[in-house]
């Protein structure tokens, strides 16, 4: 969660500019890719539920819940381009002070809002999962495995 956080961050500090200015389309970008993945997420948990009340679960059962996990994982590649793209311009055209806190205070909320959603959702996958490995271990370590995946598409920005 801490390196969310840091993703959220340096959005904010790296990521905003002007009206007009190509940093606040690249933060409104950030923010939909943060807010689609949450949706996504949300979509796994209604279809893991659907899933979890068949009696016997086959990888055929899983196969929605998996193409949006692969969607999620493509989100995390569009969130690392807007990453270079947000240092590239940052390097080349730095914020002053002033710009920082006017931005800062202008899409802190809606970042730290999106994070908290995402957080959310991740949160309530993971029992979903567990219960899925009551029912059939195999087929919930390949989503698990999966997901990490995606994770890790996510975890890249959060550690540079």
């Amino acid at each position: 969660m801490k390196k969310v956080f840091a993703l959220a961050s340096l959005v904010c500090l790296f990521g905003v500019g002007c009206g007009g200015d190509p940093r606040e389309a690249h933060v409104t970008n950030v923010l939909s890719s943060l807010n689609n993945t949450s949706i996504q997420l949300g979509q796994i948990k209604k279809k893991l539920t659907d899933v979890l009340k068949k009696e016997k679960i086959t990888s055929e059962d899983l196969k929605d819940v998996n193409d949006t996990v692969d969607k999620i994982r493509e989100e995390g590649k569009v969130l690392q381009d807007l990453n270079r793209r947000i240092a590239a311009e940052t390097e080349k055209k730095p914020l002053s002070k002033e710009e920082m806190d006017t931005y800062k205070n202008k899409f802190a909320g809606q970042i730290e809002s999106a994070m908290i959603s995402l957080d959310q959702e991740t949160r309530a996958v993971i029992p979903l999962v567990d219960d899925l490995a009551k029912k059939d271990k195999r087929l919930a370590q390949d989503l698990l495995k999966k997901l990490r995946d995606a994770n890790a598409e996510f975890q890249q920005i959060a550690s540079k």
